[in-house]
């Protein structure tokens, strides 16, 4: 896929080298993380820093006579290990490498997240343990419901590893849940974290009240990639008919729920596009046509028994599939579970105002994904390797006014479970 997005992908690599390296020898990850790139690109870069630590951490020779695993010991262990990860050093040579992998890995993930994580995870591997995935997990910023449920399904079944096919697998049925429960529009909207991937090298050239758009083939990967042939195939359609290039949201929700009108008319039947061309092979300038094509009831019904047949013999049936998916959009978190408030309601306007200024200097990205980050944590101890983490990035300290207000309305939020939890 990636030669599609050459364009894109260059123009991106340039705007982060530009706003990060530059023409400097090296350059820590403590910039790199505090500079104006996608969230993405940064945990790329962070993720293998640690993964890094981690490898030199394995070598290591420990004596079983130190108590290492004391939480004195594993809260000052984790302070060091952030100090050494955020003065990380990359050379000129070795970011360029890391970038390039970065943008390929992201753009790719952004459009064909199935096929992404399978290969990525994997590595032409027929098992992998799932400690390993979860690892990797890291690497993946946004479509967090991945994370949530795959997480979940290992947890629930005490798996220790899992097979090339049953992972494949398990993948698309969680995403054939996703579509089947989320109308058009939630559908298109999914397409806006392949957009904002593409505006992080703009600069705000976006013209102000135009909507915002997305390149088409993006887009046809993308439900490509979902096994949503028909919205595929409509889509390389007013590509190739229309010369439509870019879509914005609006449209691509119309035209799902186009498709889907279609198919939900002939529920067992098989909905095939045509575009008509003269000898030539030159595409006629008229409607598009679709064609129902009828399936016949003993096939249809020896191809669903042949698959549920396979399925159960490779993927354990996810128990309470459907009503998993409901808890990610609903109570995606161990916060949610415990009805915690949001951090943002705990802040005043005000106060909101000046730690996005002093903080996070002005980067709403950073500043809401950090947010996001604090709702997520179900206990005060998680939050506050949180807030470590974010002082040590954003090299604040952690007793100026600002950092302790935030500090204490975290702490505030866990109300009588702080004590608990500490």
């Amino acid at each position: 896929m990636g030669y599609i997005f050459e364009s894109e992908i260059e123009q991106i690599k340039n705007a982060v080298h530009a706003r990060t390296i530059g023409e400097g020898e090296s350059i820590t990850l403590r910039a790199i993380l505090s500079s104006r790139i996608h969230p993405a690109i940064k945990a790329y870069f962070k993720t293998e820093v640690e993964r890094n630590l981690q490898h030199e951490r394995q070598l290591e020779s420990r004596s079983k006579k130190f108590p290492y695993s004391i939480p004195e010991v594993l809260s000052l262990q984790h302070q060091e290990d952030l100090l050494l990860m955020v003065h990380y050093q990359f050379n000129q040579h070795e970011f360029e490498t890391l970038l390039d992998q970065a943008v390929h890995f992201t753009f790719n993930f952004l459009c064909r997240p199935q096929f992404t994580l399978v290969e990525f995870l994997f590595e032409n591997q027929r098992h992998m343990s799932i400690s390993s995935i979860e690892q990797k997990l890291s690497y993946c910023v946004d479509y967090e419901y991945y994370s949530v449920l795959l997480k979940r399904f290992f947890a629930d079944r005490g798996l220790m590893e899992i097979s090339y096919e049953e992972f494949k697998d398990l993948l698309k049925r969680i995403d054939g849940e996703v579509v089947s429960r989320h109308s058009s529009r939630e559908l298109a909207n999914m397409t806006k974290a392949i957009i904002a991937f593409v505006e992080a090298v703009r600069d705000g050239s976006q013209a102000k009240g135009l909507p915002r758009t997305l390149p088409i083939n993006a887009a046809i990967v993308f439900f490509e990639d979902k096994d949503l042939s028909e919205i595929k195939l409509r889509l390389e359609y007013e590509r190739d008919h229309n010369k439509l290039m870019e879509i914005d949201l609006l449209r691509l929700a119309e035209i799902i729920e186009d498709v889907r009108s279609i198919t939900s008319e002939h529920p067992v039947e098989r909905v095939v596009a045509q575009v008509e061309t003269n000898e030539a092979g030159v595409i006629n300038e008229q409607p598009l046509k679709v064609s129902i094509q009828k399936i016949p009831e003993e096939e249809t019904e020896g191809k669903n028994q042949d698959e549920a047949v396979r399925i159960e013999e490779q993927v354990p049936v996810v128990p309470a599939l459907e009503s998993q998916i409901e808890l990610v959009s609903t109570k995606p978190t161990e916060a949610a579970a415990l009805d915690l408030p949001e951090i943002s309601s705990l802040l005043s306007p005000s106060e909101a105002k000046k730690i996005l200024k002093s903080i996070f200097h002005k980067d709403k990205d950073e500043f809401q994904a950090t947010m996001d980050a604090l709702d997520r944590a179900g206990s005060w101890e998680e939050a506050s390797l949180i807030l470590d983490d974010l002082f040590l990035v954003r090299d604040v300290s952690p007793q100026s006014k600002l950092a302790i207000v935030l500090t204490e309305k975290t702490y505030e939020r866990y109300g009588s479970k702080k004590d608990q939890n500490y």
